[in-house]
C-alpha cells in the first residue's frame, strides 16, 4: 500500500486537478489519498466530496481548525493515519503526470532509508483563464505563449544534492519516504518555510540518503490576477508572515547547532525592521549587514517581544 498525502489550504480548483491526475497513474498497486487540510473553508471539502463520488480514488479527508499556518501538525495528522509503507507528499496546488507514483515507488527499491526529493516546475497562469483539467495544465507547460512563466527548480535542487548541504534539496511540495517512527515533522515550526529542510536535515543525521530525481516532476499551478488588478496590501499580515519565517530560520539554527545552516538562514541578511512602523521587510537585492550581525539582531528582536524559539536542548 502507498499513501499519497496532500497538504491543502484553500485550493479548490487545483486540488480537483490533482485528484483527477492521480486517477490516471500507471502504478498498478493500491494507493490511498489522504488530504491533510489546514483549516480550509467548506468549498475544498465540497470539491473532494464531488471527486470522491465521480472518480475511483480511496480518499480520506483530515481537517483541522484554521489557527494560523500549522502545516507540520497537518502533515503529522496524516502520517499517523496513513496505512501505506511508503509516504508520498504533495501540496494541494500540484498536478502530476501518469508515471508520478510509479517513479516514487521505483526509486525506493534501492534501499529502506531514502528521502526522495521530486522536483516541480511552476506554471503561472491568469486566474480568469484557468485550465479545465490536468491535460490542459500539461499542455500549457509546453505552450509558453499562453502563460506568464514556467520555471523548474530541478537545477538548483540537483546542485544542492551534490553539495555539503544535501538537505537543502528538498521541496516540501513533492517528496517521499518510507513510514517509520522517526517520520514526524517538528510542530514548533508554524508559519511558512524551513520545516521541510529541518526534516531533511534530521533524516540525513539518521542515515537517510537524500536523492533528487527530475523523473518525479510535478507542476505547481499558481493562479495570478490579470495585470491592472488592484489589491489592498495587508501590511500587518505580511509583517506577521515574515516574522514567522524569521523565527523558523532561527529555530532551525538552534535545533542543529552541529550543522552549518548558513544556506537556510542567509536570507536574514535581506531582512530589516522599518523604524517607523516596526514591521519586518524583505528585499532580496539588499544585503544590509553580515550574517552573524543579522542573526544577533533578529534574535534580540524576537527576545524583546517574547517570541520564543526552542533551544537545541529540549530539556532546557
Amino acid at each position: 500500500m502507498i499513501s499519497v498525502i496532500i497538504c491543502a489550504y484553500e485550493q479548490p480548483l487545483a486540488i480537483g486537478w490533482l485528484l483527477e491526475s492521480l486517477t490516471q497513474q500507471t502504478f498498478k498497486g493500491p494507493f490511498e489519498v489522504l488530504i491533510a487540510d489546514d483549516g480550509s473553508d467548506p468549498q475544498v471539502l465540497a470539491i473532494v466530496n464531488e471527486v470522491s463520488w465521480r472518480l475511483p480514488l480511496d480518499i480520506r479527508y483530515i481537517w483541522q481548525p484554521d489557527a494560523d499556518f500549522r502545516l507540520c501538525r497537518s502533515r503529522n495528522n496524516a502520517i499517523r493515519l496513513a496505512l501505506g509503507e511508503l509516504l508520498i507528499f504533495l501540496d494541494g496546488d500540484m498536478v502530476v503526470r501518469p508515471d508520478f507514483v510509479q517513479t516514487h515507488v521505483a526509486a525506493h527499491a534501492a534501499g529502506d532509508k531514502i528521502l526522495l526529493c521530486g522536483t516541480r516546475e511552476t506554471l503561472r497562469i491568469r486566474a480568469d483563464r484557468p485550465p479545465k483539467n490536468p491535460e490542459e495544465v500539461f499542455l500549457l507547460t509546453e505552450q509558453t505563449s499562453h502563460i506568464e512563466a514556467v520555471e523548474s527548480e530541478y537545477p538548483q535542487q540537483e546542485a544542492w544534492s551534490r553539495s555539503q548541504f544535501p538537505w537543502m534539496a528538498i521541496s516540501g511540495s513533492n517528496f517521499s519516504i518510507r513510514k517509520a517512527p522517526e517520520i514526524v515533522f517538528d510542530e514548533a515550526f508554524t508559519g511558512w518555510g524551513t520545516e521541510d529542510r529541518e526534516f531533511a536535515c534530521r533524516m540525513q543525521k539518521l542515515g537517510y540518503q537524500i536523492v533528487v530525481t527530475d523523473a518525479a516532476r510535478a507542476v505547481h499551478v499558481e493562479l495570478i490576477e490579470p495585470k491592472g488588478t488592484r489589491h489592498q496590501v495587508d501590511e500587518n499580515r505580511e509583517h506577521r508572515e515574515l516574522t514567522e519565517l524569521v523565527r523558523n530560520k532561527l529555530l532551525m539554527r538552534r535545533l542543529h547547532p552541529d550543522v552549518d545552516t548558513t544556506p537556510s538562514i542567509r536570507m536574514l541578511q535581506n531582512c530589516s525592521i522599518d523604524p517607523g512602523t516596526g514591521h519586518w521587510s524583505y528585499d532580496p537585492a539588499h544585503v544590509a549587514i553580515d550574517l552573524n550581525s543579522a542573526i544577533d539582531s533578529a534574535e534580540m528582536w524576537m527576545d524583546q517581544r517574547g517570541l520564543e524559539f526552542r533551544p537545541a536542548d529540549p530539556s532546557a
